[in-house]
């Protein structure tokens, strides 16, 4: 049975290893951080527009909120933490597929924004970060004209 757990950790690890070193070999080209500096971006993350405000979302299960970092520079907001590995030894491991260590995401969000009304929430592993869209921003409803032929 250890040796089976082996043979499974093995893959695994090579498999991790390839995506790593593939990821080094592209990113370096268009300035990325290295892969092993960073964990894969560890969350998925969406952005919407809702009642005034421009509402993006991360999911960041198995992080602890205390140790997320949110800033914002001109239209760059980043998201910094780290999700810690349980301690488990690694012969009593079978596989894994979540990603640990640090990590950082950033996203580049629409011009005029007030970035200095951020606000960030935590509920359920979900960091949802709100800011505010002046009127004029706001996307709007286009009418369609129809023409008779």
């Amino acid at each position: 049975m250890l040796a089976r757990r082996r043979m499974f950790q093995d893959v695994f690890q090579e498999l991790y290893t390839l995506q790593r070193d593939l990821l080094n070999l592209f990113g370096r080209s268009f300035g990325f951080p290295a892969a092993a500096d960073l964990a894969e971006v560890p969350t998925r993350t969406e952005a919407y527009y809702q009642d005034g405000r421009l509402v993006i979302r991360a999911e960041l299960a198995g992080v602890d909120p205390q140790a997320v970092d949110i800033s914002v520079a001109g239209r760059i907001l980043t998201i910094k933490g780290e999700r810690k590995a349980p301690e488990v030894p690694l012969d009593d491991r079978l596989f894994s597929e979540i990603a640990y260590g640090r990590f950082e995401r950033t996203v580049t969000v629409p011009e005029g924004l007030d970035t200095d009304q951020v606000k960030a929430v935590w509920h359920n592993g979900m960091l949802e970060i709100t800011i505010p869209v002046s009127q004029a921003l706001r996307p709007r409803k286009v009418p369609v004209e129809i023409v008779p032929a």
